[in-house]
C-alpha cells in the first residue's frame, strides 16, 4: 500500500524493474478517511427519503409520523486506472475523483 501519491510511480517502476520476482496486478485508489463524505451522503440521503415519504403520505391523505426503522447501505465503487500513454507529464499515476454513495431505507409511521 502506498499512501503518498507522489511516490506511486517510483513504486510501480521498481516493481516492474524487479521482473518476474514481483507481480503487479494493478493499481486502485481508496479514500483513506471517508467519514466526512459518508456523513454528508447520509444527510442528503435521509433528507431525500423524508421528502419522498412526506409526498407519499400526502398522496395517501395521511400525515408522516416518526421513523420506525432506518437502515443504510454505503458503497464506494472501484475506480479503474488507465495507462497514461501520450501524456506529456512524466507521472502516470495521478489522483482523481472518488464517488461515495449511501442508500438509506426509512420506514415511517403514518398518522
Amino acid at each position: 500500500m502506498v499512501r503518498n501519491i507522489d511516490s506511486a510511480d517510483e513504486v510501480v517502476d521498481a516493481a516492474v524493474a524487479a521482473g518476474e520476482a514481483v507481480r503487479l496486478d494493478g493499481v486502485s485508489f481508496e479514500v483513506s478517511d471517508n467519514r466526512v463524505p459518508l456523513r454528508a451522503a447520509r444527510e442528503i440521503a435521509f433528507r431525500d427519503a423524508r421528502a419522498r415519504a412526506v409526498q407519499y403520505a400526502k398522496l395517501a391523505g395521511r400525515q408522516l409520523g416518526i421513523p420506525l426503522e432506518i437502515s443504510e447501505q454505503s458503497f464506494t465503487p472501484p475506480t479503474p486506472v488507465y495507462g497514461a500513454a501520450g501524456i506529456a507529464d512524466k507521472a502516470s499515476i495521478s489522483p482523481g475523483r472518488r464517488d461515495v454513495s449511501v442508500s438509506v431505507r426509512v420506514v415511517y409511521e403514518l398518522e
